[in-house]
C-alpha cells in the first residue's frame, strides 16, 4: 500500500503490540514505492501538513466510508471496453529479469527448508502483463515451484473487481474463502462448515442493473439465496452528493429507485452485514463511470 500518515493513524488506533509489527513490515516493503523513495517522502510531508491543519482548526479526522476506500466502486458494464488481455511476445515489465532472479533465491531457499511454501495468484478481470506472466511460470515450473490460481476458468464478475487488477470488498471475501480452502486442503487441516457457511452467506455472483427513464434498479445475485435470506442490507442512494433514497432490511437484496434527475450523477452505497454485527461488506456502484448510461450484469 502506499506510505501515508492516515494509513499510520489508522493503524495505531486499532494495532497494537506484535499487531503493529507485523502491519509495518509489508507498510515499508510492500507497494511503498521503495525505488522512488521522494514520492513517498513527499506524500508523507503532505499527509502531515493535511493532519496538521485538521489539528489546528479543531477538525476531526475522518476516515470515508470506515475507512474502506480501497476499491470501494464496483466495476460498471462497459468499463473497461477496448481493454485486453495483454498479448503478443514482449514483456513491458523492464526489470522483470530483477524480480525472476528474486523469485528463484525464494525458490532456492524454499528447497532447503522444511517448510512448504506456495505462490497463489489472485484473481484479476484482465492481464495486461500476461507474457510477463508466462515467463514467470516458466520460472516456477524450472524451479519446481508450488503454484496455484484462485477461481481458474471461472467467470470474472465485474461485481468482484475495481478495475481490471484489484477486487473489492465482494471479490476479496470470495477470494479469502477460496484461499483458506486451498490451505486447509493442503495441511491437511479440518475445515469447520459452520464457520464456512458464515463467510459463504456473503458471497455474491454478480449484480444486475436495470436504468430506465424513471426509475433505477439494482440487484445483487448471493451465491447462495438461502444463506444471504437472514443478511441486514443498508442501502443508501445519493444524487448530486445529496442524499435521495435510504433502506435497511432484512434480505433486501434489490432496491428500485425513482429517478430525480440524469442516471449518472448518481451514487449507490451498500452495506451488508449479519445479524450479530460480526462481518461487513461494503461496496459501492457509480453510476458516473456507466459508458451510455444504460444498464447490464456485472
Amino acid at each position: 500500500m502506499p506510505a501515508g500518515v492516515k494509513k499510520l493513524a489508522y493503524a495505531h488506533q486499532f494495532f497494537s503490540g506484535d499487531d503493529l509489527l507485523h502491519f509495518y513490515l509489508p507498510y515499508t516493503l510492500r507497494h511503498a514505492a521503495w525505488k522512488k523513495p521522494y514520492e513517498a517522502l513527499n506524500n508523507t510531508l503532505n499527509e502531515l501538513r493535511d493532519l496538521k491543519g485538521r489539528l489546528v482548526d479543531g477538525r476531526a479526522y475522518e476516515f470515508p466510508d470506515k475507512g474502506y476506500v480501497n476499491y470501494l466502486k464496483s466495476l460498471l458494464p462497459g468499463k473497461l471496453e477496448g481493454l485486453a488481455e495483454g498479448s503478443g511476445d514482449a514483456c513491458t515489465v523492464d526489470d522483470l529479469d530483477d524480480r525472476l532472479k528474486v523469485v528463484e533465491d525464494i525458490l532456492q531457499i524454499d528447497r532447503e527448508q522444511p517448510e512448504a511454501l506456495l505462490f497463489i495468484e489472485s484473481a484479476q478481470y484482465l492481464n495486461p502483463y500476461e507474457p510477463c506472466r508466462e515467463r514467470v511460470m516458466q520460472a516456477m515450473e524450472a524451479n519446481e515451484g508450488d503454484y496455484v490460481q484462485l477461481f481458474p476458468g471461472q467467470p470474472r464478475p465485474l461485481l468482484w473487481f475495481g478495475d481490471e487488477e484489484h477486487l473489492t470488498q465482494f471479490g476479496a471475501t470470495a477470494a479469502s474463502i477460496e484461499t483458506a480452502l486451498i490451505l486447509a486442503g493442503r495441511m491437511d487441516t479440518p475445515v469447520n462448515e459452520q464457520q464456512l457457511d458464515f463467510y459463504r452467506q456473503f458471497v455474491f455472483e454478480s449484480y444486475d442493473l436495470d436504468i430506465r427513464q424513471d426509475s433505477l434498479q439494482i440487484a445483487l445475485l448471493p451465491a447462495e439465496s438461502a444463506l444471504a435470506e437472514e443478511l441486514v442490507f443498508n442501502w443508501t442512494v445519493t444524487w448530486n452528493g445529496e442524499e435521495v433514497f435510504t433502506n435497511s432490511e432484512t434480505g433486501q437484496t434489490a432496491i428500485a429507485v425513482p429517478l430525480a434527475g440524469d442516471a449518472v450523477e448518481y451514487f449507490i452505497r451498500v452495506v451488508i452485514h449479519d445479524q450479530d454485527g460480526r462481518y461487513y461488506l461494503r461496496g459501492g456502484f457509480d453510476l458516473s463511470e456507466l459508458p451510455g448510461g444504460s444498464g447490464g450484469t456485472g
